[in-house]
């Protein structure tokens, strides 16, 4: 009888162990979510509003950009690809008339850093490439163009949130761009281009910030 009983406590015992329920349990659905997104390719757009500082953004007003992401995640933390981008400067119309117009264009490998918590992903970014800037005043019968050519880097953070099966996400992000020109040219009216490779002109760029939000589209392979 004594015999009966131990055993009896011991299957007892062992059925309301809670440790052994935790991990017959396994992971929660947040978990499992987050698990999900281990490997995988990301396209992310994101479409905004960006604006500048330095001396080229004089009479210039916030305008859009917009961005293309393809990535592929490596595992849960790390993601590589590349990021297109083009960022516009709105006009603003002096006392006389006159038009100032600004873009960049960007293009660059692009590094992220990941941290999955159930359906929401923070990250953050970090690109190298090429940098195309131009700036162009325009009044009556006279323009006066400058442009750039330069090696630019891009830094940014994020979050998606993932609104359906792991699938697609809408988010935001805040990107910040600098460049280093390689190649100078100006040109006023219809005059040739005058252009140099000194790098020093134009030291004064400033940055570019983008903000905006973001659509991404995960496909777990």
């Amino acid at each position: 009888m004594r015999v009966c009983l131990l055993l009896l406590g011991t299957v007892i015992t062992t059925s309301y162990n809670p440790a052994l329920a935790t991990a017959q349990s396994g992971p929660g659905p947040q978990d499992k979510q987050a698990t999900e997104r281990t490997r995988g390719m990301h396209v992310v757009g994101s479409f905004g509003l960006n604006g500048c500082t330095g001396p080229r953004c004089q009479n210039l007003g916030p305008l859009f950009h917009t961005r293309l992401h393809p990535l592929f995640r490596v595992n849960k933390y790390l993601a590589a690809g590349l990021q297109v981008g083009f960022l516009f400067m709105g006009p603003l119309f002096g006392a006389e008339g006159a038009r100032t117009e600004l873009w960049d264009a960007f293009v660059g490998p692009e590094v992220r850093g990941l941290l999955p918590l159930g359906k929401l992903d923070l990250w953050i970014g970090l690109a190298v490439g090429y940098f195309h800037r131009q700036h162009q005043v325009s009044t009556d019968g006279f323009e006066h163009k400058i442009w750039a050519n330069a090696v630019g880097l891009a830094w940014g953070i994020g979050l998606d949130y993932f609104v359906w099966k792991n699938r697609i996400a809408i988010g935001g992000d805040v990107w910040m761009y600098k460049g280093w020109n390689q190649r100078f040219c100006s040109r006023t009216g219809s005059n040739d281009a005058i252009c140099s490779g000194d790098s020093s002109i134009d030291e004064d760029g400033g940055f570019t910030i983008a903000a905006g939000a973001t659509v991404t589209f995960f496909l777990p392979l």
